[in-house]
């Protein structure tokens, strides 16, 4: 049940949608969204306001509705009244039914949500109306939130406690919370769009857009969710739109059965986000998923809009299935404002699905979509030698025969020399009804991933000594520790576009912000990747972090600059704390020094890159180094050339990596 409004459900409605449809999705408005003020009583020498909130109105202003009005959310109903909510998240967009279901919670642990509920009614299963007692077993059951502040408590114990006590032993104590989070809030830099981006909706103010860009000399990009490096995306002095209107429209075309299998048929605007907010009904994951398909791969974060995720090659972890599979026709306006429609099997389909924008502007995607419901799988901790990573009978890593055998699967590699553990996730389809275990990442939970960010920020400051001692290492190692306890699995039962997003309800953007490259090798040099990383975490313990290094696969693609281009990939992924004052690319040196050297190494196009011309190990990043790795480069060159002969698209970052002249030279 969702807590979007979009139309008018009474309680009548409410019961018969649970009688008589298998699966339906509820939007609660009217009544259900009403704020009642019942009384204001004194208890105990402080006077107390009850009030009966409806379960589909909002704690606060809804942010993806732009008509919400701010007087409506309960928050504001009570505080004219002198009252309110003792303890909120930071983030209050929720619904009451959908906070106090999930368990939610603020940062406090001298005030809790759960403890201002005094009465909760639903309507069960049966159609039922239910008020449980509070105290009773179905209160509790019903209210998961009421354990929150033990749940809370036992966060502390475990991780906060410990970490705060080891500061004095490490003789770290200087490094208070207090002057860590100060010192790293100065140093936030929030990177936005140069320009402000001109909104366009419609295909034809596309092409106008591009005709204007043409005639003034200007370079023209497109802005979706920023997810690539900044200078991937834009030019100092360019002209930057951002898809709107038609161009954001999900069509439903049709279903067809082809050998004996159903597949969907539909149509997604470029500008489509992915799945910014999974449940968003305005959404691609959300619209498909309403008619039972889906899309089997999905990165880890879909916050990317339709055109931006397919631009750079980007991937889920499967060797079983790829994004790249699902696409039958990518429709784009290139840089003679002609509107083209490339289709499978022809030279322009193979040059334009990863192109980096530098073909012209994507406006519409064809899909075949399959059908989807669940993901089934866990998540596990374990020592390196007892992981998906560690020696089999032979001495042999096990990681190419864990990626070949499973149908989802990441795994996230702490090397620090006192902690050597591996974070596993693995899952498969399913489409079997039963009862639902949400996936929940410990990060997604804010009171984690803000002392997470402390841990980071704090282990930061010792790696950015010149030479840190063993005891410093250790304290690295020790704090880690806290975030991969060896314990027993997580097992989970979720929709597919929750679960295969594994980090989506993480704040990579404000709280655990980081910074990426991602080195793709053939899958059959899984040993020799395994080999000189363990060898370069051996030797370097700066290359091991205060992070993790996250390795996954990726299933081979048509696409001539795709970075799995005929042939499956493994990808090194190392993380790198976006706080940090240095350049990322001295840390990302480290693994492109060593991997960039195996035969056929590939980068990803949306990530960081080495500068033009450094020198990685005995490979130099430059044109010959991409032709040599992408057989097809030159003939994706001269495609561009005919499709962008003005270069409209053409910025500074990419003519530099490209090596592709002025045209005026």
């Amino acid at each position: 049940m969702r807590g979007r409004s979009s139309a008018s459900l009474g309680p009548n409605t409410v019961k018969e949608a649970i009688s008589f449809e298998d699966v339906t999705t509820l939007v609660l408005k009217g009544e259900l969204q009403r704020v009642g003020i019942l009384a204001t009583e004194l208890e105990g020498g402080t006077s107390w306001l009850y009030c009966r909130i409806g379960g589909g109105c909002h704690l606060g202003e809804d942010s993806l509705d732009s008509n919400s009005n701010f007087q409506d959310p309960a928050c504001y109903q009570v505080a004219i009244h002198g009252y309110g909510f003792p303890t909120l998240e930071g983030i209050i967009h929720q619904t009451i039914g959908g906070f106090v279901m999930t368990g939610s919670a603020g940062g406090s642990l001298k005030h809790s949500f759960a403890d201002v509920i005094r009465e909760i009614e639903f309507v069960n299963g049966n159609a039922e109306v239910q008020i449980p007692t509070p105290g009773s077993g179905l209160w509790c059951a019903v209210a998961p939130g009421a354990d929150r502040e033990a749940e809370a408590n036992e966060f502390f114990r475990r991780v906060v406690t410990p970490m705060i006590d080891n500061l004095s032993e490490f003789g770290l104590s200087h490094l208070t919370l207090e002057h860590r989070m100060k010192d790293e809030a100065k140093n936030i830099v929030v990177h936005g769009c140069p320009n402000v981006p001109e909104e366009v909706s419609t295909i034809q103010e596309v092409q106008e857009a591009v005709t204007k860009a043409r005639k003034g000399k200007k370079v023209l990009r497109v802005v979706g969710s920023k997810h690539s490096v900044n200078a991937a995306i834009y030019d100092e002095n360019d002209i930057t739109l951002k898809l709107k209107g038609d161009l954001r429209k999900v069509e439903i075309l049709r279903t067809e059965e082809e050998n004996g299998k159903k597949w969907l048929y539909c149509r997604i605007g470029g500008g489509c986000y992915l799945g910014k907010d999974p449940t968003d009904p305005l959404s691609a994951v959300h619209q498909v998923a309403a008619q039972g398909y889906g899309f089997p791969e999905l990165g880890g974060i879909i916050q990317q809009t339709i055109g931006g995720f397919i631009m750079t090659g980007s991937a889920g972890g499967s060797l079983k299935h790829s994004f790249s599979d699902t696409i039958r026709e990518i429709e784009f306006v290139d840089g003679n404002a002609q509107v083209q429609k490339a289709k499978p099997e022809t030279d322009l389909w193979y040059a334009v699905g990863v192109s980096m924008g530098l073909f012209g502007v994507i406006t519409r995607v064809t899909f075949r979509l399959p059908p989807m419901k669940f993901i089934k799988g866990s998540e596990s901790n374990h020592k390196f030698v007892d992981s998906m990573l560690g020696p089999d009978m032979k001495g042999q890593s096990k990681l190419k025969q864990s990626l070949e055998e499973n149908e989802y699967m990441r795994v996230n590699w702490f090397p620090q020399k006192d902690l050597n553990r591996v974070q596993e996730w693995v899952g498969q389809q399913s489409f079997k009804n039963q009862d639902l275990i949400p996936y929940k990442p410990i990060l997604s939970c804010p009171l984690a991933a803000g002392m997470a960010a402390v841990v980071l920020s704090k282990t930061n400051c010792i790696l950015q000594k010149e030479d840190p001692t063993e005891k410093e290492y250790s304290f690295i190692s020790m704090m880690l520790r806290l975030f991969v306890p060896l314990c027993k699995p997580t097992e989970f039962y979720d929709h597919w576009y929750h679960a295969l997003p594994m980090d989506n309800e993480i704040n990579v953007e404000f709280i655990i912000r980081v910074k990426f490259t991602e080195i793709w090798v053939p899958i059959d040099q899984c040993q020799t990747v395994m080999e000189k990383l363990q060898e370069l975490f051996s030797e370097n313990r700066k290359a091991a972090n205060n992070f993790a290094t996250e390795i996954y696969g990726a299933k081979r693609s048509p696409f001539w600059l795709s970075m799995s281009y005929q042939e499956d990939m493994v990808r090194v992924d190392p993380y790198w704390w976006g706080c940090k004052k240095c350049d990322p690319r001295k840390f990302f040196s480290y693994f492109w020094d060593i991997l960039l050297d195996i035969p056929r190494a590939r980068l990803h196009w949306g990530k960081y890159l080495p500068k033009p011309g450094q020198k990685c190990g005995n490979t130099t990043f430059n044109a010959d180094y991409l032709k040599s790795v992408y057989p097809k480069m030159n003939d994706w060159l001269k495609l561009r050339e005919q499709h962008d002969p003005d270069q409209v698209f053409m910025t500074e970052y990419w003519r530099g990596i490209l090596e592709i002249k002025p045209k005026t030279q």
